[in-house]
């Protein structure tokens, strides 16, 4: 990657707080960070639908009563299973 100078105008109570914030991690890679993390963002904006209600769906489900005990399930497996090993 080659990088170069630039200059911008900050806030300068923003700018105090960003390098109090981020000095530890690296400023110019926190703002490289940022600035690819807004052009991913622009340049996925209209391909997914903005994330609000409008996505909610209703989930109606009665519920299930099991035919056989969970426990009973879980001994036959094992029993099952020391068998195939057993074969090995």
């Amino acid at each position: 990657m080659r990088r170069f100078k630039t200059s911008v105008y900050v806030d300068r109570e923003l700018w105090e707080r960003f390098k109090k914030t981020f000095r530890s991690r690296g400023l110019t890679r926190v703002l490289e960070e940022a600035l690819e993390e807004k052009l991913l963002e622009e340049s996925s904006e209209g391909v997914l639908p903005p994330l609000d209600n409008a996505w909610s769906v209703e989930v109606n489900f009665e519920p299930v009563t099991p035919k056989k005990s969970v426990s009973g399930l879980v001994k036959v497996e094992r029993r099952r299973r020391e068998k195939s090993l057993s074969r090995q």
